[in-house]
């Protein structure tokens, strides 16, 4: 049996949960976003970086190669 102040206040309960629901839910992917940055700092960006200055002589030798066809 509810009281009528439950038909009352409703929406604010209702719109409470969904706040409350929702802040969780963003507050627990940030947290599990950060940890994951973390862990990808240590591993993911060190192998990124690495593989940019892979990249960079790569291109350069090849536009560098570009070049010299076109000379010729």
């Amino acid at each position: 049996m509810y009281h009528w102040y439950y038909y009352f206040d409703y929406p604010y309960y209702h719109w409470r949960g969904i706040i409350t629901a929702s802040t969780t839910a963003v507050v627990g992917s940030a947290k599990g976003l950060l940890s994951g940055l973390s862990f990808t700092d240590q591993l993911g960006v060190f192998w990124l970086v690495r593989g940019i200055q892979g990249l960079v002589p790569l291109v350069t030798a090849i536009s560098t190669s570009e070049m010299l066809i076109n000379n010729n």
